[in-house]
């Protein structure tokens, strides 16, 4: 929230501060309200402790349940406030067919 009111008080976008910060966390607003927030993105890459939780405790087990290497795509923590509708839990498998994943 405090990334959505330095974009709000500045006048740039939200794209135009990822641009000038290549490793800082990308927050998105609710289309209806500029300063609540709707997702945050880029998590592995902003966080080095994050990071390395995954690669030492997620990356072994998802490689050896599928037998392949686990190279996170697109991480991401959707927001959901209260009476917010849309989707429920759910994972973008679907949206990501033209990349190839295996499916087993």
């Amino acid at each position: 929230e405090a990334l959505l009111a330095e974009v709000q008080a500045s006048g740039r976008s939200v794209a135009a501060l990822a641009a000038e910060r290549p490793d800082a966390l990308i927050a998105v607003p609710e289309a209806s309200n500029p300063l609540q927030l709707c997702r945050f993105e880029y998590l592995l890459g902003c966080c080095s402790e994050l990071r390395s939780k995954v690669e030492m405790c997620v990356t072994p087990v998802v490689e050896a349940l599928t037998g392949e290497a686990f190279i996170p795509f697109k991480d991401k923590e959707n927001e959901k406030h209260p009476g917010g509708g849309a989707f429920g839990p759910h994972q973008d498998f679907a949206a990501y067919q033209a990349f190839g994943p295996a499916i087993t």
